[in-house]
Order: C-alpha cells, then sequence, then structure tokens
C-alpha cells in the first residue's frame, strides 16, 4: 500500500504543473486571439471564419513575446527587477520559496540558498522536507 501511495503522491506532482501551465497557456492565447482578430480579420486566409487565423495568430505572438522576454531574462536590469519583487513582495507569500524550489528542482536549476525537495516517510506521516 506504502507504494501505491508514493506512486501516486509522485504522479499528482507531476500531473498538476502540466494541468496548471496548460490552462495559462489556453488562457493567455484566448486574451491574445481577442487582442489580434481585428488584425486577423484583414488577412485574406480565412480558416473556419477566421477563429483559426486568429488564434494562430495568437500562437505565434506568444511564441514571439516568449523568445523576447527570454532576451530581456538575461539583462542584469531584468535581474535586478525580479530580485526585487522576489524579495519585497513574493517572499511574503506563504509557500513560495517552497514552489520555487520545487519548480528549480523539476527544471534542474541549482540554487545555493535552496535544497533539494523531498517527501519524506516519517512512519504514519509524509512531510515535505529539504
Amino acid at each position: 500500500m506504502s507504494v501505491l501511495k508514493k506512486t501516486f503522491i509522485n504522479g499528482l506532482f507531476l500531473i498538476i504543473p502540466i494541468i496548471l501551465a496548460l490552462y495559462i497557456i489556453i488562457r493567455v492565447i484566448e486574451i491574445l486571439r481577442k487582442l489580434v482578430s481585428p488584425i486577423a480579420s484583414k488577412i485574406s486566409i480565412s480558416l473556419m471564419g477566421g477563429e483559426m487565423t486568429a488564434r494562430i495568430l495568437a500562437i505565434v505572438l506568444l511564441i514571439l513575446l516568449c523568445f523576447f522576454a527570454g532576451i530581456l531574462a538575461k539583462t542584469k536590469m531584468a535581474n535586478q527587477i525580479k530580485e526585487w519583487i522576489e524579495g519585497s513582495l513574493l517572499s511574503h507569500i506563504p509557500g513560495y520559496n517552497f514552489l520555487k524550489g520545487m519548480g528549480g528542482d523539476a527544471a534542474g536549476l541549482a540554487s545555493q540558498e535552496l535544497k533539494e525537495v523531498v517527501l519524506v516517510d516519517t512512519e504514519e506521516v509524509w512531510q515535505i522536507g529539504f
């Protein structure tokens, strides 16, 4: 039974972030689709009444935004802003450092201040350990 619980919890920690990421991406694409709809209506290619054209443009726009955000993230000023936001705002949110550590571990990023996040089976209770 212990193996089943452990396997279930591991699956849960894998599936939930994927579902949340997909949900957020879909919501962002829908917002961008509304923004690019006027442009899509001007394009002579009309797929499914213009809906598909707008969605494709929204996806391309999201990819471009992510690319340029990645370039911007490498700058010194962006790192200073990120550190300020984390230090003054996000660090006061309960569980933020824990989630940041889990995300860093999942992405394979090493952090000096956060250790690897694990689930520890202490007889009757599962606890989060670092």
